[in-house]
């Protein structure tokens, strides 16, 4: 991935004052503390992780924002694991990495997360169609022909107490805005819901509860939007929170159109304050609507999705150092396949 061009100035500021106004706006989003009850999984394309280069007391920002979550899917990490590493470096031994092949545009997908409360399990791999299957990669009206993925989706099964979960970290072919390179983007989409599709109705499933997030370059959230059209054509869902307080969107969405630079938290203004809470739109594993407008917060780091499963009673924690040993259930239904971004 091409690195954006540098700003003309330096960009100078204090870690600690960044630091209490990036607390500050979590607050302000109720993006949820992290309890031994609650399973928090967030997405964030970084922007060319490895490829800019970033000072130790910006890695420092980005660490604050990863350690708000148990589980973090990362999209455009270079090939170059460096960016990877600095940022591994600041956060606390017991969060593990794992990373991919790079694919197209020398970038990599990447997991972060917390080995006290999430276990990472046997099943890692990537998504991919084999070639008896790719002509039923096909969109109706459209006669441009499945070709792969440009950067194959990277999936991991994990497992919180006794909820088990595959996680499939997708960024989509973005390319541009004409027609061909959204139809192929569209067949990307397409292309993730027939895999979760048949991967959870299959009897040799590792685990039935599939979850893809992460950067979907969708430009709507509506039913005619093509892309969207693809992406819930096969059982994938965007469900209505069952807790929306415990959802939010911290700096943006890649659902929706919203695109958002990398810039340093600023404390926001009382009138900033009442905008950002009046455009907080909701995204979940468990399936949620968005809702308001797709405004950029200005006093974020960059774009993340967060979410949050409602637990159980059945969840308790009773680990020297509060990790969960027992069900962290989502909802009742038997099997699921969901997305957020």
């Amino acid at each position: 991935m091409p690195a954006l061009r540098k700003p003309r100035f330096d960009y100078r500021y204090q870690l600690k004052t960044e630091l209490e106004a990036l607390r500050e706006h979590a607050t302000l989003r109720r993006v949820p503390t992290r309890k031994a009850d609650r399973l928090l999984v967030a997405t964030w394309n970084v922007a060319n992780l490895g490829v800019h280069k970033r000072r130790p007391k910006d890695y420092a920002l980005l660490s604050e924002v990863v350690g708000w979550f148990d589980v973090v899917a990362l999209q455009e990490v270079n090939d170059d694991l460096a960016g990877l590493r600095a940022l591994q470096a600041q956060l606390p031994d017991y969060y593990r990495v794992l990373f991919s092949e790079a694919t197209g545009n020398e970038e990599r997908g990447a997991f972060i997360y917390d080995s006290r409360k999430v276990q990472l399990l046997e099943k890692v791999g990537r998504l991919a169609i084999p070639p008896s299957q790719l002509a039923r990669i096909k969109l109706p009206g459209s006669t441009q022909p499945f070709a792969g993925f440009d950067r194959g989706p990277y999936l991991a099964a994990f497992e919180a107490g006794a909820f088990r979960f595959l996680l499939v970290n997708v960024h989509l072919f973005y390319g541009s805005t004409s027609a061909t390179d959204i139809e192929r983007r569209s067949l990307e989409a397409f292309a993730v819901a027939y895999w979760a599709d048949r991967r959870r109705k299959d009897k040799h499933a590792f685990t039935t509860d599939i979850i893809a997030l992460g950067d979907f370059n969708l430009p709507r959230i509506h039913p005619t939007d093509p892309i969207f059209k693809a992406l819930t054509s096969r059982g994938l869902v965007l469900r209505k929170p069952e807790l929306r307080e415990h959802l939010s969107v911290v700096g943006g969405s890649s659902l929706g159109g919203h695109k958002s630079r990398s810039f340093p938290a600023r404390r926001p203004s009382s009138r900033q304050a009442t905008s950002s809470t009046s455009t907080t739109r909701s995204s979940a594993a468990s399936g949620a609507t968005p809702t308001g407008p797709t405004r950029s917060s200005s006093t974020t780091s960059a774009t993340t999705s967060p979410t949050t499963a409602p637990c159980g009673p059945r969840w308790r924690s009773d680990g020297p150092d509060g990790s969960a040993t027992a069900p962290l259930p989502m909802d009742t239904s038997p099997s699921r396949a969901s997305f957020f971004g």
